[in-house]
């Protein structure tokens, strides 16, 4: 596949996450528009999105769903996203979603798996929306040679392994039951450093799924989901190389302290990063941001929580946008 012209979408979802890779195919179906979506924030995020699409692109199918993990934050506004599918007007195009990824422990159509993206009240869970519209969903492991790629080259799954997801699944299940899985001590004095923190705790952020988008020769852009310090170590050697010098980074769990550290954005070297979060959530984060004011080129970029944020490539600028500011310089 061929690609002449491609856009990443970041939308405004707050301290949630909502992103869109929207391209243009060239060869082998010259013309033909692909649009993947990366989460859907939360539930009450999910109309929004519906919106979006229905008012920017001249597609109403989405090739590639692909939920990270089992976060509300993430999965909640798939479940909108269907329950929207399902009621459309039938005299209608509606949307239509082609394939989802989506990993749970065991399986992702198992009762653990239904369980982790219900609803707060229990009352509904992705995992039955996606039977019931009768969408493909496949797991999504970076060593899983099984699964059926429609963007092969041009879309990668970098995290988690197999293996590294099924190491976790039991503190997966365990710290989804009520209580988290570690009570972290916070040190009580100021953190100014990135490397002052300690690790993300969370299994489920472990094992979220990360993407590697490859579009053209020489350009990459990692989706690093919610991945931390180990699960970026168990990243095979040759994916760790092909995240090396990237154009953009999507930096992890909202410019958490403690899903990222000197030595994995030194790795990366990104020319261009993006945070989803508010500006509230950014102000906390003293080690990211004297990590990149130390970087002057590097450009960072965020929603301020509610603006959507376009990188593009081709393509023409979308109506009422300006031109976003990079901040921390």
């Amino acid at each position: 596949m061929k690609i002449d012209k491609y856009e990443i979408e970041m939308l405004g979802v707050n301290d949630a996450e909502a992103l869109i890779i929207h391209f243009h195919e060239s060869e082998p179906n010259p013309g033909k528009e692909h649009i993947v979506l990366i989460d859907a924030g939360n539930k009450s995020d999910g109309k929004k999105i519906i919106d979006f699409i229905n008012e920017h692109y001249h597609t109403n199918v989405i090739d590639l769903a692909i939920c990270t993990h089992s976060d509300s934050d993430h999965f909640g506004g798939f479940i909108t996203f269907l329950e929207e599918m399902k009621k459309a007007d039938q005299t209608k195009e509606k949307l239509k979603i082609k394939k989802f990824l989506l990993n749970a422990p065991y399986n992702w159509d198992s009762k653990i798996g239904k369980q982790l993206y219900s609803t707060e009240d229990g009352r509904t869970n992705l995992v039955d929306l996606l039977m019931e519209l009768k969408i493909e969903v496949q797991n999504g492991f970076a060593d899983d040679s099984n699964w059926e790629n429609p963007f092969p080259g041009v879309l990668t799954i970098i995290s988690p392994s197999e293996k590294y997801y099924r190491s976790l699944q039991d503190s997966i299940c365990r710290q989804k039951g009520i209580k988290p899985l570690v009570t972290e001590r916070r040190k009580l004095f100021t953190q100014n450093n990135i490397d002052d923190y300690s690790n993300d705790a969370s299994a489920a952020n472990k094992s979220s799924l990360a993407v590697l988008f490859t579009p053209i020769p020489h350009k990459n852009y990692v989706f690093a989901a919610e991945m931390e310090e180990d699960a970026f170590e168990n990243m095979s050697y040759e994916l760790k190389t092909k995240c090396k010098n990237v154009s953009f980074l999507k930096i992890p769990h909202h410019g958490s302290n403690h899903n990222i550290n000197s030595k994995i954005l030194n790795h990366y070297n990104p020319k261009t990063v993006f945070i989803s979060a508010t500006d509230k959530t950014l102000n906390k984060n003293n080690g990211l941001k004297n990590y990149f004011k130390n970087k002057n080129s590097i450009e960072v970029y965020t929603t301020h929580g509610t603006n959507n944020v376009c990188l593009r490539q081709g393509y023409e600028k979308k109506k009422n946008y300006s031109k976003a500011s990079p901040i921390w310089q």
